[in-house]
């Protein structure tokens, strides 16, 4: 009856959207990660040719992103609540194609030290996808659709290195940024074309919002929670800066 067709629909457009937006973390991923490996022998190509010196500006570089996201990060959730998941995932991947296309044009580290800070402020691909995500599979589907999504991440986090080692390798360090621009692209369009979101936006009460925060704030875990996130991620990347260099000097060769 009507009301069959109505379930089938609402489950189909969730499953498309949950498949569209997949995909289009994999893009994000894979297309930012892929100058990883070969990010401190781009800053010697810019000039910096002393070997502590390039760790020390990877380390900036790398680290530059992260400051502008954690900043940017609750601007772009409170537009989120104004304007839909939808639009902030679209337009993480559109800022993220444009920055990696201006990265592959940098002529000084001082370039591509605002390049990433820029493009911390305009992503944010991975909360983007999650809130979306979150915002349109049923309740029951919630786990093993937010775990596809992190292992999206992991996917991109994998092949992406790899991939852009290879371009790098064999079309050089601007032509992979730009490959990679691409990739984003395209999963920014998977999503615009491919998702599908209701949003209506919720009607707060004065103080609400405040409320909401600090009831966040004090329940149990949640400090133990982002501690414990803290010191896996600042473990997993203390190591990043320095080690393309360390590859090299096993190998003896840069090349």
């Amino acid at each position: 009856g009507p009301a069959l067709s109505i379930s089938a629909t609402a489950m189909t457009a969730w499953k498309r959207t949950f498949a569209a937006t997949l995909v289009a973390q994999i893009c994000s991923i894979l297309g930012f990660a892929f100058a990883f490996p070969f990010i401190p022998y781009f800053i010697k190509d810019l000039g910096i040719t002393n070997k502590a010196d390039q760790v020390f500006w990877s380390g900036i570089v790398m680290s530059a992103t992260g400051v502008t996201l954690a900043l940017f990060a609750p601007i772009w959730g409170i537009l989120a609540d104004r304007y839909g998941r939808k639009a902030m995932v679209v337009r993480s991947m559109i800022g993220g194609t444009l920055v990696m296309i201006l990265v592959s044009y940098v002529q000084t580290v001082h370039e591509l030290v605002i390049c990433r800070l820029v493009q911390g402020m305009l992503t944010g691909t991975v909360t983007a996808s999650i809130a979306l995500v979150a915002s349109v599979v049923p309740a029951k589907r919630g786990s093993f659709a937010l775990g596809m999504m992190h292992a999206a991440v992991m996917i991109g986090v994998c092949v992406g290195p790899y991939v852009g080692g290879v371009v790098a390798d064999a079309y050089g360090y601007r032509v992979a940024f730009r490959i990679g621009a691409l990739i984003i692209f395209a999963g920014g369009m998977v999503v615009l074309f491919g998702a599908r979101e209701n949003f209506i936006p919720p009607q707060e009460e004065a103080g609400a919002t405040r409320s909401a925060f600090r009831s966040v704030f004090v329940a149990p875990g949640f400090l133990a929670a982002v501690f414990v996130l803290f010191s896996v991620r600042f473990s997993n990347s203390i190591a990043r800066p320095s080690f393309p260099l360390i590859v090299k000097d096993i190998l003896g060769s840069e090349d």
